[in-house]
């Protein structure tokens, strides 16, 4: 384990790159899919496409921001382009680049991991993409390696409370990993312990960055701006667990009557949510409209921040194309979708090109 002296793109993509010319499968896992993508192009500007992971010939990433199509192909793709049997598993360094969709439920294996700083117990299940089967390595990757990248200058200044590339919080509320004490936590534990034993350590990790005790000392070291941020996260978590609790299904209930009949589903015209949050704006497309990656995809969703002033048509629409990008336009704001995902264009925008077909 080790710290690196800052997040920035440059710094992911140089340590992927000296990694990936060693011949490693590096695995590089940002807290943001902004961050992601500049990194995935300071990697393509230094290397080319050379070590880049490809799906179908095209460099790509892997995130949330794909049409569910795309989704299921990527995830096939890097299961076999990091896969465990050695058959399946590419010769030479390769660099696939993603964000959190990288964590779970996909079975595979990389040499080394360059991730952002985030709580230990989501470290520990980024670090388990890493070492997980008996492979041959690379020289100098026989073992496990990790870099954590961290905010230069420390975290001190988002306790304003201030957000960036997933860490911290927004002035109104809200974020992705809003406990800033167990980010600063964990990044004192890489720093005292240059080794993890795994899983003989995970409890002692975990306990280490959110037990709270250790969150109290920690606020008695930093002071009231950081006392003031626990307690409005606390605060926040108090009100969401009251929220879930009075949208939950009571699972100690049946769920149907005796006649078969529902007692405590929605009806069809709700939808059934696994999350408190707000709902991204869901845009279908009309069919025969193939993606990035050659095949055809039914719509995408959009992240649930661009979603606060767009009205979903009630028709599939008729994205535009140029070259492998597809674009639409809803009201004044305008989307691009290619093997990157889907992008916001905020400025005036006509993609020059023709409808794909006719409505």
């Amino acid at each position: 384990m080790s710290l690196a002296s800052s997040w920035a793109p440059e710094e992911a993509a140089r340590h992927a790159i000296e990694a990936a010319r060693a011949g490693a499968k590096v695995l590089v896992l940002r807290n943001t899919v902004t961050a992601a993508l500049a990194t995935f192009r300071f990697v393509q500007e230094a290397e080319g496409e050379n070590r880049l992971w490809t799906v179908k010939g095209t460099p790509t990433l892997h995130h949330s921001r794909f049409a569910p199509e795309d989704r299921e192909l990527l995830d096939r793709a890097v299961e076999e382009a990091l896969s465990p049997d050695p058959a399946k598993r590419p010769s030479g360094g390769l660099i696939v680049i993603g964000t959190q969709t990288l964590e779970q439920s996909l079975d595979i294996d990389a040499d080394m991991l360059v991730t952002d700083l985030c709580p230990a117990d989501v470290l520990l299940q980024r670090i388990g993409r890493l070492h997980r089967h008996p492979l041959a390595r690379p020289a100098e990757y026989e073992k496990p390696r990790c870099i954590v990248l961290a905010p230069e200058g420390g975290l001190g200044a988002f306790a304003a409370p201030k957000f960036e590339n997933g860490l911290g919080m927004f002035k109104d509320g809200g974020g992705v990993y809003q406990n800033l004490h167990a980010c600063e936590l964990t990044r004192r534990l890489v720093v005292d312990h240059p080794e993890w034993a795994i899983p003989h350590m995970n409890r002692l990790l975990v306990e280490s960055a959110t037990h709270p005790e250790r969150i109290e000392a920690l606020n008695r070291e930093l002071g009231p701006a950081w006392e003031e941020y626990w307690t409005r996260i606390y605060g926040a978590e108090i009100a969401e667990a009251g929220s879930a609790r009075n949208v939950g299904l009571p699972v100690d209930r049946p769920f149907i009557d005796e006649g078969g009949r529902p007692m405590l589903f929605l009806s069809d015209e709700h939808a059934v949510r696994t999350r408190l949050g707000a709902e991204g704006a869901r845009i279908r497309f009309t069919e025969g409209v193939v993606g990035p990656f050659g095949q055809e995809v039914s719509g995408v969703t959009l992240p649930a921040h661009w979603s606060k002033h767009v009205l979903p048509p009630n028709e599939p629409i008729v994205p535009e194309r140029a070259g492998g990008t597809l674009g639409f336009a809803l009201g004044t704001l305008c989307f691009t979708y290619s093997s990157f995902g889907l992008g916001l264009k905020r400025s005036s925008w006509r993609m020059n090109a023709t409808p794909l077909h006719s409505a």
